[in-house]
């Protein structure tokens, strides 16, 4: 199953327990549970183009889920089912087998460093150890977690790019929700980055492109400025927000696009503060925040009628040793 099926699972189980729809918890449960048949005709379709692999003689022992991009999708529609009491021993001790095969496959390539990917790791490795506590891994899960953590507490990403820090900065929100240090949100560059996403907020209606980003809409960005708007108080934010929720839901994506967004829409409806009235940002030229992390120049009009991003950002040594 594709990263975009779990984020819509997660919305599937969610709106099951909003509106009390036992049919969509059923079509939620027998997709998770559907996973270990993915395995066997895996390996038999592998086995048949790589006859040289090796593959375990117990299948239990063959990963069904990778532990970054779909693990915490998998497992908070889990959460929600096993809330609900819709799922039998038997059905949950197969889920966790499948979960565990995806948190332990983190140790044989560990992310490590400033950037989205180990962020989510660590996400992942929590959420495992939150769900299934009296695993014997539970601890190891939960320290390697910590450790990810202490490389990116109070240091810079070391992506330069929309389509990643965003997602960086989601899953600190995360973390820090998970483990109740939600205190520790309030540091300069969380503040900075999302700054930044507003001033590169273009008049085609989203954030500017660059690094190795694609022209469009990221649901991603609209859940942290949600997020944003409500910690820092901030009306330009919500506005921005706001604005690219109504271009997805207006210009239409596709529907691939659209189930991989849920699950990041889920939490900037949860994140979201009514009380803060919308307010469209300043459009002014200049240097954007800064010349040391951001490296970006904007030549814009007042009326938006022009508007021009300059990236000046080099490789040079900056994230060196991530």
């Amino acid at each position: 199953l594709a990263e975009c099926n779990y984020n819509y699972l997660v919305y599937l189980a969610f709106y099951a327990e909003l509106e009390a729809e036992y049919g969509n918890m059923e079509e939620a449960k027998r997709a998770l549970l559907d996973l270990g048949g993915f395995r066997d005709t895996f390996i038999r379709l592998a086995g048949e183009r790589f006859p040289e692999v090796v593959f375990p003689a117990d299948n239990r022992d063959f990963p069904v889920l990778e532990p970054r991009f779909s693990l915490s999708h998998y497992i908070l529609a889990y959460e929600l089912l096993e809330r609900a009491g819709v799922l039998t021993e038997p059905e949950k001790a197969l889920i966790q087998e499948y979960a565990v095969s995806g948190a332990n496959q983190a140790f044989t390539f560990l992310d490590w460093g400033t950037h989205n990917r180990a962020v989510m790791r660590a996400v992942n490795l929590t959420l495992a150890a939150r769900a299934f506590p009296g695993h014997p891994n539970a601890g190891i899960w939960r320290q390697a977690a910590r450790n990810i953590m202490r490389d990116n507490r109070g240091a810079w990403s070391i992506e330069d790019t929309p389509n990643y820090f965003p997602l960086w900065l989601h899953d600190m929100i995360l973390y820090a929700e998970l483990t109740g240090r939600e205190d520790e949100l309030d540091l300069t560059k969380m503040r900075y980055y999302l700054d930044m996403l507003v001033k590169l907020f273009n008049p085609l209606g989203y954030v500017c492109d660059f690094g190795d980003d694609v022209p469009g809409i990221n649901m991603v960005q609209t859940a942290v400025l949600e997020w944003g708007a409500a910690r820092f108080r901030v009306p330009e934010m919500r506005y921005v927000a706001q604005a690219m929720f109504r271009k997805f839901r207006l210009d239409g994506v596709q529907e691939e696009a659209a189930l991989r967004g849920i699950g990041r829409l889920l939490n900037a409806a949860r994140w979201t503060d009514e009380s803060i009235a919308p307010r469209p940002p300043k459009r002014e030229s200049g240097e954007v925040l800064d010349d040391l992390v951001g490296k970006k120049l904007l030549f814009q009009r007042p009326d938006g009628g022009r508007f021009l991003l300059l990236n000046y950002r080099d490789v040079g040594d900056y994230g060196y040793l991530t």
